[in-house]
């Protein structure tokens, strides 16, 4: 399905890294062997929702990863950019320039942290998630606007969620 709702953008690529590899699957693991497969020159991005990042500590080698690619942080209701100083992984970073995040005077905001960047967006919220979707279509009803095309009809032709 992802390769149906990108299919038009020549910009993304999709990657079966993760599906390839035996066991358990750590992000650090899938960053250094993209870099490996891309090469050195190429610029890796991580999406990211704020509640997500928030827990990255937690992750196998937390600065190593912060090291390794540039992560693009989108806000998510209920959680608060001002949050990010509490991260040990994080360098100091400017209170008033997460509030300002977070109060929507500023949209984004670019942190370099050391050779990568940490790239932090107060979007809009979407108040629909996977979950909801998959229990839309299990109600029969519609989700036209909530997915591409492509991925619609590829989930009605082989009665997923139903």
């Amino acid at each position: 399905m992802v390769r149906l709702a990108i299919g038009s953008d020549p910009t993304f690529a999709v990657s079966d890294v993760e599906i390839r590899r035996l066991g358990k699957s750590y992000t650090i693991d899938t960053i250094r062997l993209l870099q490996r497969e891309y090469g050195p020159k190429a610029q890796l991005f991580f999406l990211i929702g704020l509640d997500a990042f928030l827990d990255v500590q937690s992750w196998r080698e937390p600065a190593a990863l912060l090291n390794s690619c540039s992560f693009v942080i989108i806000s998510r209701p209920g959680t608060s950019f001002r949050s990010l100083s509490a991260l040990t992984v994080l360098p100091n970073l400017s209170q008033a320039s997460l509030e300002d995040l977070d109060q929507g005077r500023v949209r984004q905001l670019d942190l370099p942290i050391g050779p990568q960047r940490l790239i932090c967006l107060n979007l809009p919220h979407c108040d629909i998630s996977a979950s909801d979707i998959r229990k839309r279509i299990a109600d029969k009803r519609l989700v036209a606007n909530l997915l591409p095309p492509s991925v619609e009809s590829y989930i009605i032709h082989h009665h997923l969620y139903y």
